[in-house]
């Protein structure tokens, strides 16, 4: 991220929090991008880093699997 984009990200996430806002970030594609929004307490992050859209049918397969990862870890 370059310095000015840094400077007008955190100053909205600065005043967004002043004034008791959720900040969500749209449009996150790389991991340093995601650490930058974490370090400056951004509520909530989505975008292409995560996962490319996905139709309805694909999303409750990726549901599904990670129910079925989630239980198998809790019961080993």
């Amino acid at each position: 991220m370059n310095p000015e984009d840094a400077t007008i990200t955190s100053a909205i996430i600065s005043m967004a929090k002043s004034l008791k806002l959720k900040v969500i970030a749209e449009g996150v594609e790389t991991e340093a991008q995601m650490q930058f929004l974490r370090d400056h307490q951004c509520d909530e992050i989505q975008g292409f880093y995560f996962s490319k859209p996905l139709s309805v049918e694909d999303v409750s397969v990726k549901l599904k699997q990670r129910l079925e990862v989630r239980r198998w870890t809790t019961a080993h």
